[in-house]
């Protein structure tokens, strides 16, 4: 059932927004950010709380997107990531490199001025593991789907630059298999966008 949901909520999002992108005038601006990611398994026994092996991330994002008005903005998101992780027991790999790419939409829900946002952000996505650490958590054989979420703020530093720093939750977990328990991972998130 997780797994039709994945599906389901990556469907959406492309029906949604890839009209909005195609037919996207020549007043819209595009964007191209930069994006750093740092963070680490939530603790056993909280929401969202995904195995009893403890890890940290860390990611870097490249995107490409299209402001589609004011304040909705939709990226193509792809990133490359290593996961460490704290309990090398025997048959787990301690570091596993991580590849992906994902449609993200962006809205800045309260603007506070012209030069101070707040924002929110979901996406989904595919990936890559170059290893798997559990079967039981991720089995990359089967193709491993990325759920973005995330909050923060989105302040103007230049004529088209903005800097975005806030609170996201990643989550992995194969597309087509029921079994694993996936890979929930919160952290920071900073980014620099530049719109032109």
């Amino acid at each position: 059932m997780k797994r039709i949901n994945n599906i389901i909520i990556f469907v959406l999002i492309v029906w949604i927004f890839f009209p909005a992108i195609v037919s996207a005038k020549q007043e819209y601006k595009n964007a191209f950010g930069l994006r750093v990611f740092t963070g680490w398994s939530i603790p056993e026994g909280m929401v969202w709380s995904s195995s009893e092996l403890g890890w940290k991330s860390f990611e870097i994002y490249a995107s490409y997107g299209w402001l589609l008005t004011e304040r909705w903005q939709v990226d193509i998101e792809g990133n490359i990531g290593q996961y460490q992780f704290n309990d090398n027991k025997e048959n787990i790999r301690d570091k596993v490199t991580t590849y992906g790419i994902a449609v993200v939409a962006s809205y800045d829900f309260l603007k506070f001025n012209d030069m101070f946002f707040l924002y929110g952000d979901f996406g989904a996505g595919i990936a890559f593991w170059d290893d798997t650490p559990s079967r039981n958590m991720i089995n990359n054989d089967m193709v491993p789907g990325i759920l973005l979420y995330g909050l923060g703020v989105k302040i103007k530093i230049g004529d088209n630059t903005y800097l975005k720093g806030g609170y996201r939750l990643v989550h992995y977990s194969a597309i087509f298999d029921s079994n694993d328990s996936g890979v929930n991972t919160h952290g920071c998130l900073l980014t620099l966008s530049l719109y032109f």
